[in-house]
């Protein structure tokens, strides 16, 4: 299969809370376990869906993102989601470089 991202994915393995948002407030939560970060986007597993298009925080370890839900599908017990960052990227870049040091090559689709 011919990998189609433009930026590579990187495994991080860390456990979070991802806040749903509705105009701006806070209206679910649930855990979620952010499996890979790349340039403009976060890959996560969670064990509620979540509908297309919602606005959501993440809180992880040391990072926080605000984004924006692009696919949502059953993965085994739960479900994987995409999220596209819609804010500044600078903490996804620091938790690339983070993954990079750790020297865990990107995970590409046809892994």
């Amino acid at each position: 299969m011919i990998e189609r991202r433009a930026y590579p994915r990187y495994p991080t393995h860390e456990f979070g809370v991802l806040h749903e948002l509705e105009n701006g407030a806070e209206v679910r939560e649930q855990v979620v376990y952010v499996m890979n970060v790349s340039a403009f986007g976060l890959g996560i597993q969670v064990d509620r869906p979540i509908a297309v298009g919602t606005a959501v925080k993440v809180f992880a370890t040391d990072y926080a993102f605000i984004g924006t839900i692009v696919y949502c599908r059953k993965d085994n017990d739960g479900y994987a989601a995409g999220l596209a960052l819609r804010c500044d990227t600078d903490q996804a870049n620091r938790l690339l470089i983070e993954a990079q040091r750790r020297s865990i090559r990107p995970k590409l689709l046809s892994d």
